[in-house]
């Protein structure tokens, strides 16, 4: 549920700040994972979206 996804998001966004890339794309992955079927105009959503895609695509702009 929505509680458990923001949890996650918390997560994988404190790991992005310290630098664990593969540990927050973990984590964003589980809170994708955990909002299955939610409104894609979610902005948590798109963050985690973002940075899922970007760390499968490390050659792209480097937002992330």
């Amino acid at each position: 549920g929505p509680g458990r996804a923001r949890a996650w998001l918390g997560r994988a966004r404190a790991e992005r700040a310290a630098g664990r890339r593969e540990a927050a794309a973990v984590a964003y992955q589980r809170c994708l994972d955990a909002w299955a079927g939610a409104d894609d105009s979610l902005r948590e959503l798109a963050e985690a979206k973002a940075f899922v895609a970007k760390t499968a695509n490390p050659g792209d702009n480097g937002l992330f």
